[in-house]
């Protein structure tokens, strides 16, 4: 009553196009369970590597993804790497995602990372996200982390150039049904309209107390401002 079935590779050779494609597929299937593999490896003026893995479970309902995929493409050499992995289960659902893109000439970098645990009660997410863009010399970086019923942290960091810019900003919060507390700073410093804000906000609120700290300080030139 077992049965297995397996798929070995096909090579193909295109040369007008320039085209090379490899594929390697295996599966094994029992009554119970199911295992996939599957890697493509293509260059069409360009290189893909893609890597994919399942198992499959009937009662358990495990699935497993694993997917990566290198590309360089020229003459836009560009460069890009995707990695996810996904546990999936009916209670649970577990999923990594990270990405790397490197393209050229914009000179344009990203980082991808995503972590996000899901459960009936909770929930947790957690990104990551680093982007570096020239000529316009930007950099982003993105921090999230979530927790339903629980926590919740940003960070962000912007630098533009040329225009001088730069922005910061954290927020905390921790919410509950009883509780709640927000922590917020952000800072930006904005050129050549000379423009500085600085902003903290503390809240921390309950049922019958309440606390709030506000701080900002700001310039503002040429009008000569300060508050």
């Amino acid at each position: 009553y077992h049965s297995q079935a397996a798929k070995l590779f096909t090579v193909s050779v295109v040369h007008p196009l320039n085209s090379v494609q490899l594929k390697l597929q295996v599966s094994v299937v029992h009554p119970l369970n199911r295992v996939q593999l599957k890697l493509q490896v293509s260059v069409v003026h360009s290189v893909q590597l893609k890597l994919q893995v399942r198992v499959v479970r009937p009662l358990h309902s495990v699935q497993l993804k694993l997917q990566l995929q290198i590309s360089v493409v020229r003459p836009l050499n560009s460069v890009q790497l995707k990695l996810q992995v996904s546990v999936v289960r009916p209670p649970h659902s577990v999923q990594l995602k990270l990405q790397v893109s490197v393209v050229r000439p914009p000179h344009s970098v990203q980082l991808k990372l995503q972590v996000s645990e899901v459960r009936p009660p909770h929930s947790v997410q957690l990104k990551l996200q680093v982007s570096v863009v020239r000529p316009l010399n930007s950099v982003q970086i993105k921090l999230q982390v979530s927790v339903v019923h629980s926590v919740q942290l940003k960070l962000q960091g912007s630098v533009v150039r040329p225009l001088h810019s730069v922005q910061l900003k954290l927020q905390v919060s921790v919410v509950r049904p009883p509780h709640r507390v927000q922590l917020k700073l952000q800072v930006c410093e904005v050129r050549p309209p000379q423009r500085v804000q600085l902003k903290l906000q503390v809240s921390v609120v309950r049922p019958l107390h309440s606390v709030q700290l506000k701080l900002q300080v700001s310039v503002v030139r040429p009008l000569n401002s300060v508050q």
